[in-house]
């Protein structure tokens, strides 16, 4: 609706090579193993991720 109005204005689409594709993916991959094995680095993002729900949760005013 007005958003793919708005997006339909943007047309570049950016050409990746095979090679920079594998490179990213091996990254992503790597980078998750490597923060979820990590007992410290998954501790942080289950805190953050917690206090970031209290957050959400004190926004809302109906609870059923």
């Amino acid at each position: 609706m007005k958003e793919a109005e708005v997006y339909a204005e943007y047309t570049f689409q950016p050409k990746i090579n095979k090679i920079s594709k594998t490179i990213a993916q091996d990254f992503r991959q790597d980078l998750l193993q490597e923060n979820m094995s990590n007992p410290a680095a998954k501790a942080k993002f289950d805190l953050k991720k917690d206090k970031y729900m209290k957050e959400k949760e004190s926004e809302y005013t109906f609870k059923p």
